[in-house]
């Protein structure tokens, strides 16, 4: 795994695009803790506005990085992977977070959703009801037993 934060931390191999999905990453974990950016960079030492200044260009140490990373207990290598709106869902499942819960009829099938703010984050389709019924049947019963 050191391998691949050296990776990461070289400034010649760290795209534009990863900066950009690690600061996303961030501003989305840091929404489903309910943590305040500004908290978040007062809690990690670095001045406010910091991560706001970085969308524009700049350089993020890794070790900002991994300190933001233990701040908000979510593995460092979560940071620089996109994530889908499936993984979103799962997230604010295991942070217990979410406003509400639920399944919808979509145009491509059934799919379980929370609600965080007005906004829907919803899983890949099941072909029935039943199936998407037993997987949020399973969601919650593991957010149940990590109480």
């Amino acid at each position: 795994m050191s391998n691949n934060l050296e990776f990461i931390a070289d400034d010649r191999i760290l795209s534009e695009a990863s900066r950009s999905v690690c600061l996303e990453n961030i501003k989305t974990f840091a929404k489903i803790k309910n943590v305040q950016i500004g908290q978040l960079e007062k809690d990690v030492g670095v001045s406010p506005g910091y991560l706001s200044r970085k969308k524009e260009g700049g350089r993020i140490p890794l070790s900002v990085v991994e300190k933001i990373s233990k701040k908000l207990d979510v593995a460092l290598i979560s940071l620089f992977t996109a994530m889908t709106e499936s993984d979103v869902f799962h997230h604010y499942i295991k942070a217990k977070t979410y406003n509400a819960i639920g399944i919808e009829k979509t145009e491509s099938g059934f799919c379980c959703y929370v609600t965080v703010g007005g906004r829907r984050y919803r899983t890949t389709p099941f072909k029935t009801m039943e199936e998407a019924g037993a997987y949020m049947s399973q969601c919650i019963g593991k957010r149940r037993k990590s109480k």
